[in-house]
C-alpha cells in the first residue's frame, strides 16, 4: 500500500532510478529540480470514477446539516412546497450523508471553485426567490 501510494506522487520513480544507478546517491540537481517542477497530485487528481449507470441520481431543494464532534451528518430532500403551499405533503429525506469534518471541507471548497466558475460564466445565481422570480421575464 505504501509503495501505490508512492507510486502515486513520483517517489518510486525517484527511488527506482536511484537503484538503477547501482547506489543510493542523492539525485543530481537537475533531477531535483525536475521532480520539484513536477506537482505532486492529489488523491482526488489521480482517482479514476466510473459511472456506470447503477448509481441513482436524485434531486434535492433542501440540505440540513448537524454535526457531532467528529462528523458533519447532511440529509438531503425534495420539499414540494419550496414556493408556498402546493402539496400537503411532508418532506421525505432521500438521502443522509456522514462525513469527516477534513472531507466536509474539501467538499466545500470544490462547490465553492464550482459556483464561482459558473457566476463569472453565467452572472451572480440569485438566492431569493422573490429576487429571481422579479428578474424573470416570460417570453
Amino acid at each position: 500500500m505504501v509503495q501505490d501510494e508512492e507510486r502515486k506522487f513520483g517517489m518510486a520513480d525517484e527511488q527506482a532510478k536511484t537503484k538503477e544507478r547501482g547506489s543510493e546517491q542523492k539525485p543530481k540537481a537537475a533531477e531535483t529540480e525536475s521532480k520539484e517542477a513536477r506537482a505532486p497530485r492529489s488523491a482526488a487528481e489521480s482517482m479514476k470514477v466510473v459511472f456506470d449507470g447503477t448509481s441513482r441520481v436524485s434531486y434535492a431543494n433542501v440540505c440540513r446539516a448537524t454535526g457531532t464532534p467528529e462528523e458533519v451528518i447532511m440529509d438531503f430532500a425534495l420539499n414540494p412546497n419550496a414556493f408556498g403551499s402546493v402539496v400537503d405533503e411532508p418532506v421525505r429525506i432521500d438521502h443522509r450523508i456522514v462525513m469527516s469534518y477534513e472531507a466536509v471541507k474539501r467538499t466545500a471548497l470544490v462547490l465553492l471553485e464550482t459556483v464561482r466558475r459558473h457566476e463569472e460564466r453565467f452572472g451572480e445565481i440569485q438566492l431569493d426567490p422573490r429576487k429571481k422570480l422579479k428578474n424573470f421575464k416570460a417570453t
